[in-house]
């Protein structure tokens, strides 16, 4: 189970980089300019085809998933909000880091610096209490 806590931090690091390597090299602004969509959509999107692998990971492996989930689920925005603030500022020079609470986002879920803490340890409180249960 902590392979899989890796595997996630890996996943949400990596994915946090690859959207703000998009909106720094303007393939948003392209995208956005030569079709009539938000390029949020696509990112959710994907947030869903992932959400659906894990579902059926649920109905195979069994109920303990649902906590790890939760806590995978709250622990994301964490890594991946700082993440995409920091690989932001690396490329172009953005006034971003780790701990930033961006209010200009078009983003349908945008949490602030302290949510997205709060978010983090209660993710991982969870986790830990499901993984000291098994």
């Amino acid at each position: 189970m902590v392979e899989s806590m890796i595997y996630w931090f890996v996943f949400s690091l990596a994915v946090g980089a690859m959207e703000a390597a998009i909106f720094a090299h303007g393939v948003a602004h392209q995208m956005v300019e030569k079709q009539p969509y938000n390029i949020h959509a696509w990112f959710f999107g994907f947030r869903v085809i992932m959400g659906t692998i894990f579902l059926a990971a649920i109905r195979q492996l069994g109920w303990w998933l649902i906590p790890i989930g939760i806590a995978y689920v709250l622990i994301f925005p964490f890594l991946h909000d700082g993440m995409h603030y920091e690989v932001r500022r690396w490329l172009d020079g953005t006034p971003y880091n780790w701990f930033t609470s961006e209010n200009q986002s078009t983003a349908k879920f945008s949490f602030n610096a302290f949510v997205r803490t709060v978010m983090y340890v209660t993710g991982f409180l969870i986790w830990s209490m499901v993984y000291w249960a098994i």
